[in-house]
């Protein structure tokens, strides 16, 4: 049985801040209930994930996320057989009673179609259509009993009418009657409050429940803004660069090819949207995607890290750097990746090691990420992973955001 180590840190800093929020990260699992090729062990990463899963328990971890290539495939290519070896390695997962998010990788959509994916994995509090999505932490309450209570707020154009909620985030009220209009409150600006999804992805109340919520005494003083908090952006790099989205690459190796990934306009100008709103509402960021994003035009990188890395990443570098909140990335992809990060214009670029490579009995690979009040981010790296721990930029705190009411 593997032993859980941590591997050396090696880069230090002062590490006395406390811990704003921990999370878990593995990736490249390549399940599959396959004979070993090369040093990819694919049925081992059952056991691997059993101890990363009962490590981040342990640990207390706030979610886990899983940066994508979660499974493999067998030897006759069967979709039925795959979705299994997915939905296997899916219920591994589940042990963990937390919040849980996934990343799409070019494996998992070897033979399978992106919406096959998501239809077998489930990420907490978001649509199994997204491609890509954000959530931030702490975590906004939901539910819908939940989503009735709070102020009646409008703002100064008195288009609308929204109910914020004691944790600083909004519903859209669907069918406000004139009633709920004279009753809400006006502020200058709602869109500093952020808007509160449903499982669906729908941030508007229903009939019933706008009904309900127009029923309320509403309030005298609005809840205040939220305090500053991390926003978590998943990117979807599993297109080609007409935009269309790869599925069953293995037999369309002319139309997608898993050396030139490719980030959307439209994903892009969503990246762009998120990075303007974290910035108003004064959070930080970090961006989890499968592939790497610190090669290519602009970085003195090698050829091997050009292949592994998004062949549109000098655009999302460029967003993330002109952002201002953007403390670092989390990739997987390149298995045994040499350098394992890098720094560019204040941003750290951390590749994961994969978890399938090596044997069980002496070989795991997953990791404990903090990122402190002072906006370091410390990795504990376990097995094969690295360490490190990583300076905030100057003056940078989250400490505000730990006294906030949906802390």
């Amino acid at each position: 049985m593997f032993e859980a180590f941590a591997s050396s840190v090696l880069l230090v800093v002062a590490a006395t801040s406390p811990t704003f929020v921990r999370f878990g990260i593995v990736t490249d699992l390549h399940y599959a209930d396959a004979p070993t090729k090369g040093t990819r062990f694919y049925r081992d990463s059952i056991a691997k994930l059993r101890d990363a899963v009962s490590t981040f328990t342990n640990q207390n971890v706030d979610f886990i996320i899983e940066l994508g290539d979660f499974k493999d495939k067998d030897e006759h290519d069967s979709v039925n057989t795959t979705i299994g070896f997915l939905a296997d390695i899916e219920t591994e997962l589940t042990d963990f009673k937390g919040a849980r998010f996934h990343v799409l990788g070019n494996h998992d959509v070897d033979i399978l179609t992106q919406s096959q994916v998501r239809e077998h994995i489930s990420d907490y509090n978001q649509s199994k259509t997204k491609d890509f999505y954000s959530f931030n932490f702490p975590f906004e309450k939901n539910g819908p009993e939940e989503d009735i209570k709070g102020c009646l707020v409008k703002d100064v154009t008195e288009q609308y009418v929204w109910i914020v909620h004691n944790d600083s985030t909004r519903n859209w009220i669907s069918t406000a009657n004139a009633k709920c209009f004279q009753k809400a409150l006006q502020v200058s600006d709602v869109s500093i409050y952020p808007k509160r999804y449903h499982g669906i992805g729908h941030y508007n109340l229903n009939s019933t429940q706008s009904f309900l919520a127009c029923e309320e005494l509403g309030c005298k003083i609005a809840p205040s803004p939220p305090m500053p908090g991390v926003r978590f952006i998943v990117l979807n790099g599993d297109f080609n660069e007409k935009a269309e989205a790869w599925y069953d690459i293995d037999d369309n190796s002319e139309k997608f090819n898993w050396a030139h990934p490719w980030i959307p306009s439209v994903q892009l100008e969503w990246l762009a949207e998120e990075l303007e709103m974290a910035s108003t509402q004064k959070q930080k960021v970090i961006i989890f995607v499968h592939y790497r994003l610190d090669g290519g035009p602009g970085m003195n990188s090698t050829a091997w890290i050009d292949t592994c890395t998004l062949d549109n990443a000098l655009v999302v570098r460029n967003l993330l750097e002109n952002s201002g909140v953007t403390l670092g990335t989390f990739s997987g992809h390149d298995h045994v990746p040499v350098p394992h990060y890098t720094l560019h214009n204040g941003i750290l670029y951390w590749t994961h090691s994969a978890m399938v490579e090596g044997p069980y009995s002496s070989s795991n690979s997953y990791s404990v990420v903090e990122i402190r009040e002072d906006c370091s981010i410390n990795i504990q790296g376990y097995g094969n992973a690295s360490s490190i721990v990583h300076p905030g930029p100057e003056g940078c705190t989250l400490r505000s955001a730990l006294n906030s009411s949906y802390a």
